[in-house]
C-alpha cells in the first residue's frame, strides 16, 4: 500500500514538472557547453532509469500513468464544478476536457518500460532527457519511436 501511495505521489509530482517545465530552454555551463535540461546538471533521468530494476521501472511508469490520469480528471472536475449563477451543464466543455487527457492504452505497462529502456540505451547522449518528456512522446497521442524521440531533441532549441 505504501509503495502504491509513493508511486502515485511521484506521478503527481511529474505532472507538476510538466506544467512548470520548459523543454525548449537551454542554459550554459561555465564551460560554455549548453545544458538542455537544467535538472540534468545534478543527475540524469536516463542514468537513474538504467540503474533501476524492472520492478522499480514498472512501478514508476504505472504510477506516472495513474497520477497523470487522476490529476487530469481532478482538474477537469474542478474546472467544470458548478459555479453560482451558471444554470446549464457544460457538457461540451466536459467532453473536450476529458478528451484532452494524454492516453496510455498499451495492454502491458512493460511495453512502455521497454520503450524507455531502449531509448536510453540506444542514445546515451539523450540520458539527460527527463522521463516525463519521454513518456509524453511515447503516449498514444505522439507514438514516437526511440529514433524519433532522439531526432526531436536534436532539433535546435529556442532561447527564452
Amino acid at each position: 500500500m505504501q509503495l502504491k501511495i509513493t508511486v502515485i505521489a511521484i506521478g503527481f509530482f511529474l505532472c507538476a514538472a510538466i506544467l512548470l517545465g520548459h523543454p525548449g530552454r537551454t542554459e550554459r555551463r561555465e564551460s560554455g557547453q549548453a545544458v538542455r535540461f537544467p535538472s540534468a546538471r545534478t543527475s540524469k533521468d536516463g542514468e537513474i532509469w538504467l540503474d533501476w530494476g524492472v520492478d522499480r521501472r514498472t512501478g514508476f511508469v504505472d504510477g506516472y500513468i495513474k497520477g497523470r490520469r487522476d490529476g487530469h480528471n481532478a482538474g477537469c472536475h474542478a474546472a467544470l464544478a458548478p459555479n453560482p449563477g451558471i444554470t446549464s451543464e457544460p457538457t461540451d466543455a466536459a467532453r473536450r476536457c476529458f478528451a484532452e487527457e494524454e492516453k496510455f492504452t498499451r495492454v502491458q505497462v512493460l511495453d512502455y518500460v521497454d520503450e524507455i529502456t531502449s531509448f536510453y540505451k540506444q542514445y546515451p547522449s539523450d540520458r539527460d532527457v527527463p522521463l516525463n518528456y519521454v513518456l509524453d512522446l511515447i503516449s498514444d497521442r505522439e507514438r514516437r519511436t526511440s529514433q524519433q524521440i532522439h531526432q526531436h531533441f536534436l532539433a535546435p532549441s529556442v532561447e527564452h
